[in-house]
C-alpha cells in the first residue's frame, strides 16, 4: 500500500480514537442512562450514539457532507437543534428533580424512567448525536476532505466502517462501565439529576452560543 494512503487512512482513524472520549453531550445522556435507568437503557443510548455516527458516515460516503460544508447556516441549524434539543432535556430533568416527591398520587421521575421503552432511550441518543458539534467537525471538517482524494471505494468504506466500530466499542464500553456505579443515583437522590440536567443546559446553552458565533 502507498505509504501516503495509508497516512490518509490511519489518521483521521487516530484521531477519532483520540477524540471520541472527550466528555461531551453524549457521555452525559449515556452515563445517565446507565447509572439512573440500568445497563439496557445504557447500550440502548450507546447505540443511538453510534447511529448518529453512522449516520455522518453515510452522508460521508455519499457526498451528502460536501453540502454542509457549502451550506454552513446548514451545520449550525443542526447543531442548534442538537443543542436546543439538549437544554429541553435538562430543564425537563430539573424539573423532575427538583419537583416535591410527596404529592399524592405523584409519579417520581426515576420511578417513571424506569418504565421508559429502549427506543425512546435509543432515539435519544441519536437525536443528542446528530447534534453533537464534536462529530460535524470531525466528519465534515477532517473525514470529509480526507476522504475527497483518490481514495477507492474500498478504502471508504474501510475508514468509515473502523470510525463506527472505534465509536460502538468505547460508548458500549462506557455505558456498561457507568451501570456499575447505578447505585449512586439512589444514594444521591435528586442532586444527581440536578448536576446531569444542569450539565446538559449548559453543554445545549454552549452549543447554541457556538453556532450563532459562527453564523
Amino acid at each position: 500500500m502507498d505509504p501516503t494512503l495509508f497516512t490518509t487512512i490511519l489518521a483521521p482513524l487516530g484521531i477519532y480514537a483520540l477524540a471520541v472520549p472527550m466528555p461531551g453531550p453524549g457521555f452525559i445522556v449515556i452515563s445517565r442512562a446507565s447509572i439512573a435507568q440500568g445497563p439496557a437503557h445504557g447500550a440502548a443510548a450507546a447505540f443511538g450514539t453510534t447511529a448518529s455516527v453512522s449516520v455522518y458516515a453515510l452522508a460521508t460516503a455519499l457526498g451528502i457532507s460536501a453540502l454542509l460544508v457549502a451550506l454552513p447556516w446548514l451545520s449550525s441549524a443542526i447543531q442548534i437543534a442538537g443543542g436546543a434539543y439538549l437544554v429541553w432535556m435538562g430543564i425537563a430533568l430539573l424539573r423532575t428533580s427538583l419537583a416535591p416527591s410527596n404529592l399524592p398520587g405523584r409519579v417520581s421521575g426515576a420511578s417513571a424512567e424506569s418504565r421508559e421503552s429502549l427506543r425512546k432511550t435509543f432515539r435519544r441518543g441519536l437525536l443528542v448525536g446528530l447534534g453533537n458539534p464534536k462529530m460535524a467537525a470531525f466528519f465534515l471538517g477532517l473525514l470529509a476532505p480526507a476522504m475527497a482524494g483518490d481514495l477507492s471505494l474500498t478504502a471508504r468504506l474501510l475508514v468509515l466502517g473502523c470510525v463506527i466500530l472505534i465509536d460502538l466499542i468505547y460508548h458500549q464500553s462506557l455505558a456498561w462501565i457507568a451501570a456499575k456505579g447505578r447505585g449512586m443515583a439512589g444514594h444521591t437522590g435528586k442532586w444527581f439529576d440536578v448536576i446531569v440536567g444542569g450539565s446538559m443546559v449548559a453543554f445545549g446553552g454552549f452549543m447554541i452560543a457556538r453556532s450563532f458565533g459562527k453564523s
